[in-house]
């Protein structure tokens, strides 16, 4: 009976110790969401020369159009994946086709909207050289980001499509 209980120990710790790593890999959107933000902090206090202030200032701006940004983002999405699916099932309905793409390109004048103004807003803070460096500094760090993700997505989706592909013991 000790043995047993010695084995059923081992094999839990066992577990513990194979599946951590994993869970260490995939943190939550909100950790991710927080390294992204300290790392754009970072960014405009080496990269576009802000003091902490006006970085602070700057964040708060953009964090301040989030909200709507992510449904206008979401709207996009989702328009997206309506044509998808209806080119992937080879529709011929044009009237469905035509709504799909009037409302994605209604979210998208949308967003440019929300740009605008977010640049207006930042324009109240900032000197034209200090939007310059920003902009591009802006640009760098979205194509990083981005970057980022796609490889940790593509990196899970590998895994997951390894474990269905694996042999099962059956």
């Amino acid at each position: 009976m000790k043995q047993t209980r010695w084995i059923a120990v081992f094999a839990a710790a066992l577990c513990v110790a194979v599946a951590a790593p994993a869970f260490a890999q995939q943190p939550d959107k909100a950790e991710v969401q927080e390294r992204i933000k300290a790392l754009r902090h970072k960014m405009l206090v080496r990269k576009v020369g802000l003091s902490e202030d006006k970085a602070t200032k700057v964040e708060q701006i953009i964090d301040g159009f989030n909200g709507e940004r992510q449904k206008i983002h979401k709207q996009i999405a989702e328009e997206k994946k309506t044509l998808r699916e209806l080119l992937k099932s080879n529709s011929d309905d044009q009237d469905s086709y035509e709504g799909a793409i009037t409302r994605l390109r209604a979210a998208q004048k949308q967003n440019q909207a929300l740009r605008d103004k977010e640049f207006e807003a930042l324009k109240q803070e900032l000197t034209p050289k200090e939007q310059a460096k920003l902009l591009r500094a802006l640009n760098k760090f979205r194509n990083k980001v981005v970057k980022k993700l796609h490889e940790r997505n593509a990196k899970g989706r590998r895994k997951q499509r390894d474990a269905e592909d694996a042999p099962s013991d059956e």
